[in-house]
């Protein structure tokens, strides 16, 4: 699925820059998530997997190094 991101979209990124402590660009992964209710992988684990799931966010959040081999 293909999303515009488009000035709504950033600026409600942008409220999740300080709620969870993320960067812009990290903020639109998380929005995109939070708003498809789907599972959010990134190989960003300290600045950006650690802080999203210390907020408990409506979505789970993984590492890859989480998942199984």
């Amino acid at each position: 699925m293909i999303m515009e991101c488009d000035i709504n979209l950033c600026k409600a990124a942008y409220t999740l820059c300080q709620e969870y402590g993320v960067y812009s660009i990290d903020a639109l992964y998380l929005k995109m998530a939070i708003d498809m209710n789907t599972i959010l992988v990134s190989l960003d684990d300290k600045d950006f997997i650690d802080k999203v799931k210390r907020k408990k966010p409506p979505i789970e959040a993984y590492h890859p190094s989480e998942f199984p081999y």
